[in-house]
């Protein structure tokens, strides 16, 4: 099976089954929540290798007798009509009789007849129904799954036998079709394993399987797992991880047991092993257990990973004796400075023998960001346990975010600092002495985005490509940015690689049916990463190109599953010449495409929409067809110098993307096509420099705006590489001197100047950046954030949201209700909406809540970042609505403010609406 697992759903399997795999036996060991827990009373203790022996036994007291029919289920069997009969071994079955005699006199409808009157002679069974419309009258057989037709019923043995099921009329029609006109005979054995003689095959499987070719195998579930070595009570417990031991392949001996050992982690708690499996006759299994890990004194506490600033909080301290003796022990607090307390409990505890004691340490968030740690140790006689554990502290508030670009020698801008929280203002400024640093930057921005679908995995994955491409292209020697790059890439090929669909082709969730146009971004990215990757699939690429190709039309153009809105609703001409670029840039000969490249060729040509002109041009020129490329070159330019690239005539991209994004696509698209002749590298300076003064707060637009971008510019900075001079940066404030740096020749690193924020205070700020004692700028961004107390909602934004807890006030342990509504403002549809909603501290997500509202159907995905759950939608119609309720549970007491949650489109980040964090008070 190759370490893989699956898991299918019974609805996804297809009528007609094939013999399959079945699914491996497995066993996983998983920590468990104290309510959840009925304990199997095992004392261990800590990081403790265990081994532990399980059988799998049926659940026969769980289901009354079930009976599936085509149209329903009958819960009963009390509840059958006489359509569906039941003989089981308890009520009707005797040793002294043959089957057939079994049955004689016994069911309703049912007529047996002896063909002779020779001793042994077979018997003719005759169901009542339409036997005569088919000129025969014998039922169909069943035996264990397995078509059995030609098996005299007199030849098995009773005692082999468990039960007869009689299906008679509609019900058998529906099930087997026109072989059941005259009923069927449905015999279980107790081995079910029926083998008819003359008949060497196995016999088919009796559960529900569906083959799948190992190219469409998931690839199995990891869990990182340390190496342990036995640790002495005195040691710091730092390894709290919930799944423990995750094994898909554990085979039984005959006898069905098999023995597997682990290392429990640090967690004082209870741990469920649940193992599950396929026996060789194609039977499931399942069994749990429950154990729990002690130790004689303990220390737990319940500290939530982020804080906000202002949140008052009463971490719970639980200090355990396990011991039959009174134990005395010291306590001690090492808290950071940003937790502010105003009284700690007494240090020295005194616990008398199975005593547990809960402590509270209340304090207060300071305002001062960044991550902290939290020391607490316990001490006795002989004994002692310690812990230790990270919070990350955020403003609270609304964020802001300002950023300049630039490569000039003397350029000034203002912004204004508004109603900043205090301890929140950040500000920094960074000068790039080559590409690679740009692109790195780029990257880390990114990095800090929700990555919940293909096109996300793809905004930190592709730009890595295209730093190590540069990286190699331009010999830079970077090993330890390399390595890094490398590891990005690998994850990233991964997650990309599960977005296949099973029809071949992408899809933003991997679900069926494919995306024309998401297919065609697909093959673009895994290509540029097969030439720096060498693990990329040459199979998985083929596939992708090969259904590109099957969604030709013949008519020039191609069958698209279209959506209403955004990237799935793009038009037919754009779709045609995204796929036509794709295709070419990738590598595929012209005669492939030739009626497709024409057609839309002609198209653009007509049009004069600069977005297809940019796209057929670059195709053109990977074509060979150097003559069509300059020509579509020429319409662009002539459109570009006449209105600006600020003012090109574009309908829309491939995600129907709008504002500054579709112009820095456009712009991109230009340049990559001069780029294609090195005779114009000093045509293209322009617009690589208008691209680089474009980036704004989030980056270069929508992830098609940063991908282009990045691509230009690397294959700008390979072509014109050249030696950076020295010189000086300097910087001045409100005409007021503020930080300068030097920098030599060769410069290698981002220049940074960090730490601004002294010098910032509310109201306009007028920044002038000068470069000295050189005659080229770098390219420089300069960046300020902060968080305020009023939003900055955007108006071009269309879509809102609101948030609401169902109380303000609760106690530990109880649930809070929080609503969230996702509103469409526009009065069209609209793409790929982002909803990041944020979760007070002291509350906590139910998975199986948010699994169960996405099977419903209330988003399409989502994703847990931080202290927010990411809701994404596909598309939102007309002022459409959606509404989502979440159960939040309450775990730690104190009073908790959420971050703002936000909401937008994905292609148009820049445009957001903001929602002020819910608030709530949680008492022990």
């Amino acid at each position: 099976m190759g370490g893989r697992s699956y898991r299918y759903k019974q609805e996804s399997i297809p009528p007609t089954l094939q013999p399959g795999i079945p699914i491996p036996e497995g066993v996983i060991i998983e920590e468990i929540e104290d309510e959840e827990v009925g304990y199997l009373d095992m004392d261990r203790e800590p990081n403790m290798e265990m081994s532990s022996s399980m059988a799998m036994m049926a659940e026969e007291e769980a289901l009354d007798e079930v009976v599936v029919i085509a149209y329903g289920v009958d819960a009963e069997r009390k509840s059958l009509s006489k359509a569906v009969v039941i003989v089981e071994e308890g009520e009707a079955l005797t040793p002294n009789q043959s089957v057939v005699q079994q049955l004689a006199g016994r069911v309703a409808g049912v007529q047996i007849t002896q063909n002779s009157g020779n001793v042994g002679s077979g018997s003719q069974i005759v169901l009542r129904g339409s036997s005569s419309l088919i000129g025969q009258a014998n039922p169909l057989i069943i035996i264990d799954g397995y078509m059995a037709n030609n098996v005299q019923l007199s030849e098995l043995n009773p005692q082999d036998i468990n039960s007869i099921t009689i299906l008679k009329g509609a019900e058998a029609g529906a099930l087997y079709g026109s072989r059941a006109a005259n009923g069927v005979l449905l015999i279980n054995t107790k081995t079910g394993t029926y083998y008819p003689q003359n008949y060497d095959a196995k016999v088919q499987d009796n559960y529900a399987t569906y083959y799948i070719a190992p190219r469409k195998f998931a690839t199995c579930k990891e869990f990182y797992s340390p190496v342990y070595m036995v640790k002495s009570p005195e040691e710091e417990r730092t390894d709290f991880r919930e799944t423990v031991y995750w094994n898909p392949l554990v085979s039984t001996n005959r006898n069905g047991e098999a023995k597997v050992s682990f290392y429990t982690s640090d967690a004082i708690t209870a741990f469920r092993i649940t193992a599950e499996g396929i026996s060789t006759t194609g039977l499931p299994g399942r069994e749990e257990e429950v154990y729990t890990v002690n130790q004689p004194l303990s220390l737990e506490a319940s500290i939530p990973p982020y804080l906000l600033f202002e949140d008052e909080v009463q971490l719970p301290v639980l200090i355990s004796n396990s011991t039959d003796q009174n134990q005395q022990a010291v306590m001690n607090f090492q808290l950071p400075e940003v937790f502010k307390y105003k009284q700690l409990p007494d240090s020295v505890i005194t616990l008398t023998a199975g005593q547990t004691k809960t402590i509270y340490l209340n304090g207060t968030i300071a305002n001062t960001a960044g991550q902290f740690p939290i020391r607490l140790s316990l001490k006795s006689d002989g004994y002692q346990d310690k812990i230790e554990q990270n919070i990350e502290v955020l403003p609270k508030g609304f964020p802001v975010e300002v950023n300049y670009s630039g490569n000039e020698l003397d350029k000034s801008f203002s912004f204004r600092l508004t109603d900043p929280v205090p301890g929140s203002v950040q500000a920094s400024f960074k000068a790039y002495p080559n590409v690679v640093d740009d692109i790195f930057d780029g990257i880390d921005r990114i990095l800090r985005q929700p990555h919940g679908c293909f096109e996300q995995v793809s905004s930190s994955t592709y730009p890595n490509v295209l730093a190590l491409q540069l990286m190699e292209s331009t010999r830079m020697d970077r090993p330890d940015a390399k390595e890094k790059v490398l590891q990005y890439i690998e994850s990233g090929y991964k997650r990309l690689a599960a977005y296949e669909t099973k029809q071949d082709g992408f899809e933003w969730y991997g679900k069926t049916p494919p995306h024309e146009g998401l297919s065609a971004y697909g093959l673009l990215e895994l290509t540029e990463m097969a030439k720096v990757y060498p693990k990329v699939s040459e199979k998985l690429l083929n596939r992708t190109r090969n259904w590109l190709l099957s969604r030709r039309d013949g008519k020039g153009s191609f069958n698209r599953n279209a959506g209403k809105y955004g990237f799935s609703g793009a038009s037919e001409a754009v779709t045609s010449a995204y796929i036509v670029y794709a295709f070419a840039e990738t590598g595929g000969p012209l005669s492939t495409l030739a009626l497709e490249y024409q057609t839309a060729l002609a198209e653009a040509t007509t049009s004069k929409d600069a977005y297809r002109l940019g796209l057929l041009a670059n195709a053109a020129y990977a074509f060979g067809d150097t003559n069509a490329g300059d020509k579509l070159l020429t319409l662009l330019e002539k459109q570009i110098k006449g209105k600006g690239l600020a003012q090109i005539d574009a309908d829309h991209s491939i995600v129907r993307s709008y504002g500054q994004s579709i112009r820095i696509e456009v712009a991109s698209l230009y340049a990559l096509a001069l780029l294609k002749n090195p005779a114009n590298l000093a045509k293209v300076k322009p617009t690589i420099d208008y691209i680089l003064q474009a980036r704004g707060n989030f980056g270069f637009g929508s992830t098609q705006g940063t991908v282009m971008t990045l691509t230009a510019l690397s294959r700008w900075a390979t072509l014109s590489s050249r030696t950076t001079e020295s010189g000086t940066i300097a910087l001045a404030l409100n005409q007021s001197p503020w930080a300068s740096s030097t920098y030599p020749q060769n410069q290698q690193g981002e220049i940074l100047l960090a730490s601004l924020e002294n010098k910032l205070v509310p109201g306009k700020q007028q920044v002038q950046v000068k470069f000295d004692q050189t005659s080229t700028a770098l390219p420089y961004t300069f960046n300020a954030s902060w968080t305020s107390y009023t939003p900055a909602s955007s108006a071009d934004c269309r879509v809102a949201l609101s948030t609401e807890l169902s109380t303000r006030e609760s106690k530990v342990g109880e649930t809070v209700r929080l609503t969230s509504q996702i509103s469409n403002l526009h009065e069209k549809g609209v793409p790929q909406t982002v909803a990041l909603v944020g979760i007070p501290s002291g509350l906590s997500l139910q998975a199986w809540q948010l699994k169960e509202l996405q099977e419903k159907e209330a988003f399409d995905y989502y994703e847990i970042s931080g202290n927010f759950v990411v809701f994404y939608f596909r598309e939102l119609g007309p002022e459409q609505q959606f509404t989502i309720h979440l159960d939040l549970k309450a775990d730690i007491p104190g009073k908790y403010q959420a971050p703002a949650s936000s909401t937008y489109l994905y292609y148009t980040p820049e445009y957001k609406n903001w929602a002020a964090g819910t608030q709530i008070t949680i008492r022990p």
